[in-house]
């Protein structure tokens, strides 16, 4: 009570800081419940909840996704989405027909903390479509081969990221 804007219509008014003693949201997504001052030292009753998400962070580093389509004629219909926080950030529709055989790469901001590759929705091929997913130290962290995996609503991937430190992989390339 007290706090805020008075709105003389029904406007959307941006939030761009906060005031008492709030703490900075971090990236999901949040509620918040209104009611209105009736000038009279009454209010109406709250209304809510209204969900909201943050979609930035001050230490975000670059995600590339590099997506593959086998056949030449792009990813048809087939759709992934990148998530952090139940936040979707990026969505990605493969290579087009213009691509031809040319994989794609698609640079995503991402905060640090968990994230999700989810393939939501297969496409007229799905068996053509393939996806890599490399951090920002250019190490590749995951490969969905063309031909594998199925479009559902478990994540493809699951991982964290970390803008500070390389990952730990296992080896690979090994000559014997």
């Amino acid at each position: 009570s007290g706090a805020g804007e008075t709105a003389g219509t029904n406007t959307n008014f941006e939030v761009d800081s906060l005031t008492g003693t709030a703490t900075t949201l971090g990236l999901g997504q949040y509620q918040y419940w209104v009611r209105a001052d009736c000038g009279d030292g009454t209010f109406s009753t709250w209304s809510g909840p209204y969900i909201f998400a943050t979609t930035t962070c001050d230490t975000a580093c670059t995600y590339k996704f590099v997506q593959t389509d086998t056949f030449g004629d792009g990813w048809t219909g087939g759709v992934m989405v990148v998530s952090q926080g139940g936040v979707p950030v990026a969505t990605l529709t493969g290579p087009t027909d213009a691509d031809n055989q040319n994989p794609i790469t698609v640079n995503v901001p991402l905060c640090p903390g968990p994230f999700e590759l989810t393939w939501t929705t297969a496409g007229t091929f799905p068996g053509e479509m393939g996806i890599s997913i490399v951090n920002s130290f250019n190490q590749t962290l995951y490969v969905k081969a063309p031909g594998t995996g199925a479009a559902s609503a478990t994540p493809l991937y699951t991982g964290t990221v970390d803008c500070t430190t390389p990952a730990c992989l296992p080896p690979t390339a090994l000559v014997g």
